[in-house]
């Protein structure tokens, strides 16, 4: 399937809510979403021939970190790649503007997801206790540091990274 990355759009807002209502026990609602289309840091993954959205990313840059806030894929797209996409190229993309560290997260129970992202380089740097309300449950809080101890060009290390996974 050829996939491309963009910006989120209000043309998007109803798909990407209708995905975050299927995923999620406490979702976002609209507005939290209409918050994040005005914003440059909310993207799509995007089916280029028809037009559907695969997921979606939310997050926010202060000078060189970018904290995700959140990041979904369709169900029916689960377990094919697209999340590891969907993180890899925004990693990709932000770290040639000059970001150097990435946050996220996570729900301890989310075992898929923590597998993914250890995947993609990043690690747990601590908890939040009671971080979620719908079930109640602690978040484990990751970081991926986007260098390199060799001096290499940061764009080298997504290199690396695609030929783990």
């Amino acid at each position: 399937m050829n996939v491309r990355l963009r910006i989120m759009e209000m043309t998007d807002l109803n798909s990407v809510i209708a995905i975050e209502n299927s995923i999620y026990p406490d979702p976002w609602d609209a507005e939290m979403f209409f918050h994040e289309i005005n914003q440059p840091n909310s993207y799509v993954l995007e089916n280029v021939k028809n037009k559907s959205i695969i997921g979606y990313l939310c997050g926010f840059r202060v000078l060189d970190e970018f904290s995700i806030m959140n990041i979904a894929i369709a169900c029916r797209y689960q377990n094919q790649g697209y999340g590891s996409m969907l993180l890899k190229s925004i990693v990709e993309e932000l770290g040639k503007k000059g970001c150097r560290d990435f946050f996220l997260e996570v729900r301890v129970s989310n075992n898929p997801a923590i597998s993914v992202y250890t995947k993609l380089g990043f690690y747990v740097i601590g908890r939040r206790r009671n971080h979620y309300r719908q079930p109640p449950e602690d978040a484990l809080i990751m970081r991926l540091k986007y260098q390199t101890s060799d001096g290499q060009a940061p764009n080298k290390k997504i290199s690396q990274v695609n030929e783990k996974i």
